[in-house]
């Protein structure tokens, strides 16, 4: 069966991560994978509010990948995109962007497997 979902991903991250966020954005879509991010959001878009906008695209989106940084603890958003994803039976994939402590992550996804990226300069070196 298909999936009729227009994106493969929805990438959760706080507005402090920005410059790495496009990076991850860029190496995903050059392999072709269909990636929604915040940054197609207008003011005077279809949406009448940036929560609207948000759970459209997560509820037509194939899974999340949350950018865990030490901007993205505790981020009020962030909690939210991730409580909506699990709801809606979405895979939630951790990727680790800084130096962050384990006990950083969310409880849930400090045993399991999450991807760890270092950036050791202007590319990513390796995404996975």
């Amino acid at each position: 069966m298909t999936s009729s979902k227009q994106y493969d991903v929805f990438l959760s991250y706080k507005r402090e991560d920005k410059a790495i966020m496009a990076k991850v954005r860029d190496a995903l879509r050059a392999d072709g994978i269909v990636v929604w991010t915040d940054e197609s959001i207008v003011v005077a878009d279809e949406h009448r509010t940036w929560s609207a906008a948000i759970d459209a695209a997560l509820n037509n989106s194939k899974s999340l990948v949350l950018l865990a940084s030490k901007a993205s603890h505790g981020s009020e958003y962030v909690m939210g995109e991730i409580e909506t994803a699990k709801g809606l039976g979405l895979p939630v994939f951790p990727m680790v962007i800084k130096d962050m402590p384990n006990e950083a992550l969310p409880l849930e996804y400090r045993r399991a497997q999450y991807i760890m990226h270092e950036m050791k300069s202007s590319n990513l070196e390796p995404l996975i």
